[in-house]
C-alpha cells in the first residue's frame, strides 16, 4: 500500500531510526530540494543535526552506483543522509543487494540513511524489509499559487493575479511542478491570462501519455440523446452530490449505455476518462499491479472528472 508522505515526517523517521527509504515520485528535483531543506534544518533531540548529500550517475566522474553507498559507510558523519536519484536502476544489482544488507544495522546505530528518489518502485525481495515506501505527493494549493506568483514575476505582470485564483488552482492539481508552471506560462503567453482551459487540455494530454485512460472529448449534451428522463435526472443529481460513489448501467449492447455517459460529460463539461482494461494486464508478474495503481493515482489527481468503466473496451 501507498503511504503519502509530508517531508516533515522524514525527520521523524530518520529519529525513529528507519534508514531506508523509497520515495516514488516523477518530480525528482522538487523531491530532493524539499527534503534537503526540511532535513537540514530539523535539530535532533540531542542537539546534533543531519547532513545531506546528494548523489547522480552525472554528479561525479565516476558514476559506480557503489561510490555512494562505500562514502556513506566510511567517509560520511553521524546523522548523514544521501538522496539517490533513479536508483532502481541499480537496486536489483547482487553487488548493491549485499552492500545494503551489510550495513543497514550500522547505518541504523549512527544515525545515517539512504533516500532512493524514484518514479517506479521495484525493491528487490531480500531487501525489501529494509526499506519504508512513501508517495511524494503532487504539488498542493499553496504551491500551485507559488507558481502562480512566480510566473506572474518572471512576466512583469502583477495583474495576472487579480484573475480568481480557485478555479486555477483546482485545473492545476494533478500536475506536477514543472507542468504547473509551463502551462501557466503558456496560458499567459496565449492568452494574456491564466485560463482554465489551456491548463485542462495540458492535463488531457498528461493523462493520455499514460496510454492506460482515454480521454473522452465530446460536444453532446443531453439534448442530442432522446429519453433516459429518470436516468438524466439520478446522474444530474449524483454529479452535484461529491458524496456520490458512482453507477452501473447494465443492457445489452446497442441500448445506448456508453452514448449516454458521452452526453453526460458534455452536459455538465466534465472531462471524461475512459478506463481501458486491455492494456491494464500485463504478463509480467506485479507490472498490472503497478499500473493499476497508476490508473487509480491518475483519476485521484484528476479530481473533478467523470470515470467511464466500459466493458467493450476489454475485448
Amino acid at each position: 500500500m501507498k503511504r503519502e508522505v509530508k517531508a516533515e515526517r522524514i525527520v521523524s523517521y530518520l529519529a525513529a531510526g528507519y534508514s531506508g527509504f523509497v520515495i516514488r515520485t516523477a518530480e525528482s528535483k522538487r523531491a530532493a530540494e524539499v527534503m534537503h531543506e526540511v532535513i537540514t534544518k530539523t535539530k535532533r533531540k540531542d542537539g546534533a543535526k543531519y547532513t545531506v548529500a546528494s548523489w547522480d550517475m552525472d554528479s561525479t566522474d565516476d558514476p559506480n552506483p557503489m561510490l555512494p553507498l562505500d562514502h556513506l559507510t566510511t567517509n560520511s558523519p553521524e546523522f548523514s543522509v544521501i538522496i539517490l536519484h533513479n536508483y532502481h536502476w541499480f537496486l536489483n544489482k547482487p553487488p548493491i543487494i549485499q552492500k545494503i544488507q551489510n550495513n543497514m544495522d550500522n547505518w541504523r546505530n549512527k544515525g545515517k540513511a539512504i533516500i532512493v528518489l524514484t518514479p517506479y518502485v521495484d525493491i528487490p525481495l531480500e531487501i525489501r524489509k529494509d526499506f519504508m515506501m512513501l508517495e511524494m505527493p503532487l504539488p498542493d494549493e499553496a504551491e500551485i499559487r507559488g507558481c502562480m506568483h512566480h510566473i506572474s514575476k518572471s512576466a512583469g505582470k502583477p495583474e495576472l493575479l487579480d484573475t480568481p485564483s480557485e478555479p486555477i488552482v483546482q485545473a492545476a492539481k494533478g500536475l506536477t511542478k514543472t507542468e504547473i508552471e509551463n502551462v501557466l506560462a503558456l496560458s499567459y503567453t496565449e492568452t494574456g491570462k491564466f485560463d482554465v482551459k489551456t491548463i485542462n487540455e495540458q492535463k488531457i494530454q498528461t493523462i493520455e501519455k499514460s496510454g492506460l485512460i482515454e480521454v473522452l472529448r465530446t460536444d453532446k449534451t443531453y439534448d442530442d440523446i432522446i429519453g433516459y428522463d429518470l436516468a438524466k435526472q439520478v446522474i444530474g443529481k449524483m454529479i452535484q452530490k461529491r458524496t456520490s460513489k458512482g453507477c452501473l448501467f447494465v443492457g445489452p449492447p446497442g441500448c445506448g449505455k456508453t452514448a449516454f455517459m458521452e452526453c453526460t460529460i458534455g452536459q455538465f463539461n466534465k472531462i471524461g476518462l475512459l478506463i481501458n482494461f486491455g492494456r491494464l494486464y500485463s504478463k509480467f508478474q506485479g507490472e498490472g499491479f503497478e499500473q493499476v495503481e497508476e490508473v487509480i493515482d491518475i483519476i485521484e489527481a484528476v479530481g473533478d472528472c467523470i470515470v467511464v468503466m466500459d466493458e467493450t473496451l476489454s475485448i
